[in-house]
């Protein structure tokens, strides 16, 4: 009897502890990086950017939910104006298998580098060095970032696919590789 009782413990224990180990390493598996790149477009207005983001924590709860620091660089283009983004935002991702609800807030800078340019070359108009180069942060601007989509991402990490609305991109798709 005391034999039967310590093999179903050390049984037990064994399976316990591998069905544990098991539960934990998905957790630490889960992809940490996501590089993606993005094109966005709202009627006259175009972006494409590429993307990276960090998995900053996430909980495995009944109501899962994961945390992404995001980092953003590409370009714009509108009617006139055309230039570089650089982005920076949190995610918040929430579902539990491979299909997310997406949200993001942040802030984006906006670079107007054709306007710039012609602002260069009217300080030089009327006579070389006699009006100053205008200072490039005149023509930074930084407004807020949002973001509300769809996300397709495997618990282990692989292709990840994006698509939604967000500002400054306007209606988005992204495909990229979690890892």
């Amino acid at each position: 009897m005391k034999a039967a009782c310590l093999t179903i413990f050390v049984l037990g224990s064994t399976l316990g502890s591998g069905l544990f180990g098991q539960a934990e390493d998905s957790i630490t598996r889960a992809p940490k990086n996501v590089m993606y790149a993005s094109a966005g477009n709202l009627v006259h207005y175009f972006t494409s950017n590429v993307n990276y983001e960090r998995l900053l924590t996430t909980s495995d709860e009944k109501i899962h939910g994961s945390y992404y620091l995001h980092v953003g660089y590409g370009g714009f283009a509108t009617w006139g104006v055309s230039g570089r983004t650089t982005d920076l935002s949190v995610k918040w991702l929430w579902g539990q298998r491979r299909s997310h609800f997406e949200l993001g807030l942040g802030l984006v800078n906006f670079f107007d580098k054709e306007g710039y340019n012609i602002g260069v070359s009217n300080a030089n108009y009327p006579s070389p060095g006699t009006s100053p180069e205008p200072s490039r942060f005149a023509y930074m601007f930084i407004v807020p970032a949002g973001t509300i989509g769809y996300r397709y991402q495997k618990p282990e990490g692989g292709l990840v696919f994006r698509t939604g609305i967000a500002s400054p991109d306007g209606i988005y798709l992204s495909a990229g590789y979690a890892f």
